[in-house]
C-alpha cells in the first residue's frame, strides 16, 4: 500500500502528465471551436456537423496510443533506479510492474474519457446534429475500448522491457495500423490463397469500426473484445516473466 501511494504521489507531481492532459484535451476543444466559428461564418459550411468531428475523433487512434505512450513513460524510462532501490527494499517485481500499470492506464482512461465527454458536448451543443450519428459514434467508442486498452498494455510492456521509447512506439503502433493488416492480407493470398488472419488483426478491427460508422451500422462487436483481450493477456504473461528475470 506504501508502495502504491508513493507511485501515485510521484505521478500526479509530473508536471510533463498535465502538459500531455492540457495539449490533448486542446486539440480537441480547438478542432471544435474551429468548426463551430466556421459554421457560424458560414451557415452551409459542410463539415459543421457532429458526424465529422465523431469521425475525426475515430479516425485519429494512433494518435490516441501515441498520447497513452506519453502517459505511461511517467512512471518508467528514467525511473530505473528508482526501481532498482524499491527491489532492494524487497517490492517484489510483479508488485512494481502492475502498480506502475494501473496507476497510469486509470489516468490514460480518464484522459481519454475527458476527451469523449468534450467531443459529445461540443459535437450536440455547437454543430448541426443528427441523433444517429452521436448513437453511432458511443457504439463505435464502446468497441475501440479493448483495443485501446490492448494498445496501452502492450506499449507499457513493450517499454518495461526494452526500455526505448521509439522501439516501442513504433512496434505498438505497427500492430494496431490498418497498412499492416492490409500487408499480411496480401502476403495470405499470396501464400494460401485467401485471407483469414488479417481480417483479426487491430489494425483491421479499428479500419473495420470507422468505416461501420460511415455506413451508419456500427453494432457491439464481440471480436474487439476478444482481440483486445488476447492482446493484453499476451503482453502480460509474456511481459511478467520477462520483467521478473530482467537485471536492473
Amino acid at each position: 500500500m506504501n508502495y502504491l501511494k508513493s507511485e501515485q504521489f510521484r505521478l500526479i507531481r509530473k508536471k510533463e502528465l498535465y502538459l500531455t492532459i492540457s495539449i490533448s484535451l486542446g486539440l480537441v476543444i480547438a478542432a471544435i471551436l474551429a468548426l463551430y466559428l466556421s459554421l457560424q461564418a458560414d451557415g452551409h459550411f459542410p463539415y459543421g456537423t457532429n458526424r465529422f468531428l465523431y469521425l475525426n475523433v475515430l479516425s485519429v487512434f494512433p494518435l490516441i496510443l501515441l498520447i497513452g505512450f506519453l502517459v505511461s513513460r511517467q512512471l518508467l524510462g528514467s525511473d530505473i533506479s528508482m526501481v532498482k532501490q524499491s527491489v532492494a527494499f524487497g517490492i517484489s517485481r510483479n508488485r512494481i510492474f502492475f502498480t506502475k500499470l494501473v496507476l497510469t492506464l486509470t489516468e490514460f482512461l480518464l484522459l481519454c474519457s475527458m476527451g469523449i465527454l468534450i467531443t459529445l458536448l461540443g459535437g450536440e451543443l455547437l454543430l448541426t446534429t443528427d441523433a444517429i450519428w452521436k448513437t453511432q459514434f458511443l457504439i463505435s467508442v464502446f468497441n475501440l475500448i479493448p483495443l485501446t486498452i490492448g494498445g496501452f498494455v502492450l506499449g507499457f510492456t513493450l517499454m518495461c522491457l526494452t526500455e526505448n521509447e521509439v522501439v516501442s512506439a513504433l512496434l505498438t503502433l505497427l500492430l494496431f495500423n490498418g497498412a499492416f493488416s492490409e500487408v499480411v492480407s496480401f502476403l495470405e493470398k499470396r501464400i494460401f490463397d485467401h485471407s483469414m488472419l488479417s481480417s483479426f488483426l487491430p489494425g483491421a478491427l479499428i479500419k473495420q469500426n470507422t468505416e461501420q460508422f460511415l455506413a451508419k451500422s456500427a453494432s457491439i462487436t464481440t471480436e474487439n473484445w476478444l482481440i483486445g483481450t488476447i492482446v493484453i493477456l499476451i503482453s502480460l504473461s509474456i511481459g511478467i516473466t520477462i520483467y521478473n528475470k530482467k537485471n536492473l
